[in-house]
């Protein structure tokens, strides 16, 4: 009994023994896995930092081999400049971005922020950069500079890209990158509460600051970076709170619980029965902290393998992809998708972007996998998985996609099973496009599949967007060549018609279309007729379109070139055969042509032409072409306006030649720049002896008097109108009325004078000869004047006695002159006839009487004029009574017996 007490006795010593084993045990195994967690995040940064550097230098490897021209062109200039800021803008944490010639000289730089341009620096100036550059010329590889000090406190490193042209050195492409805030990019969240720091020569050259770290002794990790040139010491310290929080409480729960499980069996032996239950329940105890200790231990196990595997997989990605950087186009996407399928170990892998022409669709860039590449779709995003993914976020789908999106009928061709897809977005965040793998079996862990999805999308991203940005540049420089061609070609060709004809040839080639066509507006009726401008690839095949459309007529708002004039814009019809305002659809129909577009060429704010273009095939709306071309209608249009200005400016100039006054206009300075054929009639001298000399050639006063008289009224006035004495060729004086006229600009700034000019020689001698004839009139006029008041005396006093003697004679007297109307009627025949002779002097016979008898009396032309010729007839008068009246007629002759009245 003694014995097994004493054995007891020992129990409590052994235990805590084995407890004290097990705390050492699980903060042994809790340090290295610190430790390991540490290390494996050290070594996560070195290759995201070898990383972004191979990847920059990579892009601008690409660049050179594009660039490897002479790029002293300044069209090399433009395309390079486009590319510097596609490449800017996807990577950014640029100084500049610089093209330095084989002088080692910088010709052309860019920098985003638009301030740091080094144009003209000579780089091996520097010695710390000459190393790297003869180093890089020499072995036609890039080459990393090391980091140097540059303004404003800034740690700066480049990537010098040598650049040959037919085996010629002709320069280097130079990314110069911001050390600070290339690396702040690369240091995300999981290495927060570590402290990095970079050195080179024994110098601090980055760090990023943990507060308070452990000790260095314990916890440094430490290793070489290098790549072409770069050789940095890179170092790993944990700071004291990362420590804290990966430490647990489980070692010292542990021991606590030991140290009672002792004092426990210590009171065990001295309880007897009580230590022996006791016994039981630790060693249940002590089963289940073996068996949690083992599950820790395990899952500390697992943590490491998938940070082996994730290091493993990351270096994996990172050489494929930059085996696939050195592709560019069609094989880099057929290489992207091959390549995730053989990560994934997926059957298909699809890369698609939105189409341009319509964004719930998309257009596959490539699609295959373990068999090889597929024929490129497009297919609407509407009851596709692809819809819950493009603009939203990834999306996985383990089994039975076909099942649930019943629609897409590729996934029921291809058998697809399970699905993953990541969605594409540019630098501004707007969707792209979308990257997809599909199995024919069903997937359950997604976790790494998700994460290389992720890492191939971004590389995707960059190519499609630098694609993009390069399309456009490539459009829109084809267009500015075509522009400038047209704008360049409108200069030398003789006339209107050749340049439209030009135009057209150049419009068909570039947008590839087979019909183009011009139509000028018809002023006075406002409708278009057609122009013989034509560009027909076959004008044996079109010949019948073409002779339909030579006898139509459009008015506003008939036909394609009808609407561009209604609506002053451009048209486009995409089904020529079933439109129904295409009056031509029939013989389109017949002659292949099925889409039909038509731009105007604006003369200011109106329509002055139209040009259409027809094509084989069937084409929906593209606003983007319409808006592309639009300009060219415009310069179209100021080439039309400049012709039909020509037209008038030649007409101007034959009416100018045809006025007989002098016309002359001068610049600022008083020269004369114009003088029409007037001027030579009344000057005598030549257009092309007058033009540059001053105006005031053609004067005899003095200069300084010219101005005073004519220059400066002008210029203060607007106008300036005096007669003055010229000179003539010949060397005579004439007398010429001058009106001088300034024409000025918008600021009422005087620009030029005109001058009308006429010859008032003659005009001045008549002028004085006529004051002579006017002072002899005068003196004429007085004296007939004196006369003529005398005879009026007379006359006044002869027709006072003629009045007096009408007035006494008791028989009606009435006179008419030799056409018959009234001229005097005495009150003894207002008595007679019951009239008033204020109300028919003036008046025909026959319209104050209507006897038959009497009105025979005064046909002058009948009347015998040796003879008195009577006659009588019966009046009615106003009170009903009648009258029988009879009279004598007798012709009034004058002094030549002509009949008077």
């Amino acid at each position: 009994m003694k014995q097994s007490e004493t054995h007891f006795s020992f129990l409590p010593l052994v235990v805590v023994a084995v407890f004290v084993g097990i705390w050492q045990l699980m903060v042994v195994d809790e340090l290295q896995f610190i430790k390991s967690d540490i290390k494996s995040k050290h070594e996560v940064a070195i290759q995201q930092i070898l990383f972004e550097v191979k990847e920059r230098a990579l892009s601008l490897e690409r660049m050179g081999k594009r660039f490897e021209v002479n790029f002293y062109e300044d069209q090399h200039k433009v395309e390079w400049e486009a590319d510097v800021i596609n490449y800017v803008n996807h990577f950014g944490n640029f100084k500049s971005l610089d093209w330095v010639d084989s002088d080692y000289r910088v010709q052309w730089s860019v920098a985003p922020d638009g301030n740091e341009k080094e144009y003209g620096m000579n780089l091996m100036d520097d010695p710390r950069l000459a190393p790297a550059l003869n180093v890089a010329r020499e072995s036609r590889d890039s080459r990393v500079s090391p980091v140097l000090n540059a303004p404003q406190q800034e740690k700066v490193f480049s990537v010098f890209v040598p650049l040959f042209e037919e085996e010629e050195f002709i320069g280097f492409i130079r990314g110069k990158f911001v050390l600070e805030s290339f690396l702040q990019n690369i240091f995300t969240e999981e290495q927060s509460g570590i402290q990095l720091s970079i050195y080179s020569d024994g110098k601090v050259l980055y760090s990023l600051e943990s507060g308070e770290t452990g000790d260095p002794k314990k916890w440094l990790v430490s290793s070489t970076v290098e790549y072409k040139g770069l050789n940095w010491i890179f170092q790993s310290i944990p700071g004291k709170a990362y420590l804290s929080k990966l430490r647990t409480v489980t070692p010292e729960v542990v021991m606590a619980f030991g140290l009672i499980l002792a004092w426990a069996l210590g009171a065990a032996v001295r309880g007897g029965q009580k230590a022996r239950k006791q016994k039981v329940e630790l060693t249940a105890i002590n089963e289940k902290l073996k068996e949690e200790f083992n599950k820790s231990l395990q899952q500390s196990q697992a943590l490491e393998l998938s940070q082996n595997r994730y290091k493993n997989l990351f270096s994996q990605v990172s050489k494929i992809i930059a085996g696939m950087s050195k592709k560019t186009g069609e094989q880099f996407f057929a290489s992207l998708v091959q390549n995730l399928s053989a990560s994934l170990g997926f059957k298909y892998c699809l890369l698609g972007e939105l189409d341009p022409m319509d964004d719930g669709k998309i257009r596959a860039l490539a699609l295959g996998g373990d068999s090889g590449l597929m024929e490129n779709i497009t297919y609407a995003l509407n009851g596709t998985p692809c819809e819950n993914v493009v603009g939203k976020t990834l999306c996985t789908y383990p089994s039975k996609v076909w099942k649930m999106f019943p629609e897409d009928k590729m996934l029921c061709d291809l058998g697809i099973e399970s699905y993953a897809g990541v969605p594409l977005n540019d630098s501004s965040n707007n969707p792209l496009g979308i990257l997809c793998a599909m199995h024919d079996e069903p997937v359950t862990d997604f976790a790494h599949a998700n994460l290389i999805l992720s890492l191939f999308a971004g590389v995707a991203e960059a190519e499609v967007e630098r694609q993009r940005y390069e399309k456009a540049f490539l459009k829109e420089s084809a267009l500015v060549r075509l522009s400038k061609n047209i704008a360049v070609t409108s200069n030398d060709l003789p006339d209107m018609e050749s340049i439209l004809e030009f135009s057209l040839r150049k419009i068909c080639e570039f947008i590839k279309w087979p019909v183009g066509h011009f139509y000028m507006v018809d002023e006075p009726m406002r409708g278009l007729i057609s122009y013989p401008v034509w560009y027909l690839r076959d004008s044996q095949h079109y010949a019948w379109f073409r002779s339909i459309t030579e006898e139509l007529y459009f008015e506003k708002g008939e036909g394609l070139p009808g609407r561009v004039m209604a609506e002053s814009g451009p048209a486009w019809i995409p089904d020529l055969w079933h439109d129904p305002n295409f009056p031509r659809s029939e013989v389109s129909r017949e002659v292949g042509l099925r889409t039909g577009m038509a731009i105007p060429i604006m003369v200011g704010e109106k329509v002055g032409g139209v040009m259409e273009f027809f094509t084989d095939d069937h084409l929906e709306l593209d606003q983007v072409l319409l808006k592309d071309l639009a300009p060219i209608g415009t310069q179209l249009g100021r080439v039309l306006e400049r012709a039909r200005s020509e037209s008038l400016l030649k007409k101007q100039a034959l009416v100018l030649d045809q006025i007989h006054d002098a016309v002359i206009s001068m610049d600022s300075q008083h020269n004369i720049t114009a003088w029409n054929m007037g001027a030579e009639r009344v000057f005598g001298f030549e257009e092309q002896e007058m033009l540059g000399k001053p105006f005031t050639y053609l004067f005899p006063d003095e200069e300084k008097k010219l101005q005073q008289t004519l220059i400066q009224p002008t210029i203060i006035n607007g106008t300036c109108e005096i007669e003055m004495e010229a000179v003539q060729k010949s060397g005579g004086f004439i007398h010429v009325h001058i009106s001088l006229s300034a024409l000025c600009d918008q600021d009422c700034l005087p620009q030029s004078i005109v001058c009308y000019a006429l010859d008032i020689t003659e005009k001045k001698h008549a002028r004085e000869q006529l004051e002579v004839y006017s002072q002899d009139l005068e003196k004429r006029v007085e004296q007939r004047t004196v006369e003529l008041n005398t005879s009026v005396e007379k006359i006044r006093e002869s027709r006072d006695q003629i009045e007096g003697i009408l007035k006494s004679i008791g028989e009606g007297l009435l006179v008419t002159d030799c056409h018959g109307k009234m001229a005097l009627m005495n009150p003894a025949a207002e008595n007679i006839l019951g009239l008033k002779k204020e109300d028919v002097l003036g008046q025909y016979v026959s319209q104050v009487l209507d006897n038959q008898s009497l009105l025979a009396c005064w046909d002058i032309e009948r009347k015998d004029k040796s003879s008195s010729q009577s006659f009588g007839f019966e009046l009615a008068g106003k009170d009903q009574g009648r009258k029988f009246i009879r009279g004598a007629s007798t012709l009034l002759l004058g002094e030549n017996d002509e009949a008077i009245g």
